[in-house]
């Protein structure tokens, strides 16, 4: 009853198929070297013994590709009982952290002139605080999910403006990036690059990425900074949407 019970629940998922034929395909071949063993001839023998050592270094390797490849098809839709509970929201102090960061980047780096207010410094930030929030709110509205606001990703804390999760199905991520400055920071773009594949590698189920680029006006000296981000995602495998929004609707 027990084995029975055992047998169900392993042939739930993909892996537990595979995990059950490769105990089939073992236990076969181990059972009948041990009890034909001294009925079969010296060159009928050595076949089946060489299976039996080679068969597990296989499965270690086939398992090895699966794992490393194509692990997001190893599960079935049950194991996905709760997509979300990979999120975790940013901690206040994170959230500031994450927020002093995005200053710097919308500035493109530039240090504060001398005699700017930290009136100057605390609009630009409420700014790209309403900016975020309007970002993500529309993308949630455009997708139809309800939107996890300041993110990380697993205990690695990869962290994203939204996360939209369609439980057992897809989950899309959310990056804003505010632009007052037309200068960019290439660590930024490395850094979220890095942070995507990151994320998808440990995501099991279809993962997006949508990147946001607001600029503080709208001409051709912010055309560059679109060129460097599609130039720059082209060459990975990944799933990035680009959209560009003008600070003036906000």
């Amino acid at each position: 009853m027990d084995f029975t019970k055992t047998t169900k629940d392993f042939a739930r998922n993909p892996l537990g198929i595979v995990a059950l034929f490769i105990s089939l395909i073992y236990g076969f071949a181990s059972l009948l070297l041990g009890t034909a063993a001294d009925k079969l001839e010296s060159l009928e023998r050595w076949p089946l013994l060489i299976f039996i050592v080679a068969f597990p270094f296989s499965v270690l390797w086939v398992f090895f590709k699966l794992v490393t490849e194509h692990h997001g098809k190893l599960y079935s839709p049950g194991d996905y009982k709760n997509d979300s509970s990979f999120l975790s929201t940013l901690t206040p102090e994170e959230q500031e952290n994450k927020l002093r960061d995005n200053v710097q980047e919308a500035t493109g780096g530039q240090p504060d002139k001398a005699g700017s207010s930290y009136r100057t410094h605390s609009k630009l930030r409420d700014k790209i605080v309403n900016t975020e929030k309007y970002v993500t709110e529309k993308v949630s509205s455009e997708l139809g999910v309800e939107a996890v606001a300041n993110v990380k990703v697993s205990k690695e804390k990869y962290t994203f403006d939204a996360a939209y999760v369609v439980e057992g199905q897809k989950a899309t991520f959310l990056d804003v990036k505010y632009y007052s400055h037309p200068t960019i920071l290439f660590k930024s773009v490395e850094e979220f690059l890095y942070r995507a594949k990151l994320t998808q590698s440990y995501m099991s189920i279809e993962t997006k990425f949508i990147l946001a680029l607001v600029f503080d006006k709208k001409n051709k000296s912010f055309e560059s900074l679109v060129d460097v981000w599609d130039n720059s995602i082209s060459d990975q495998d990944l799933d990035i949407e680009i959209r560009v929004f003008d600070s003036n609707e906000i």
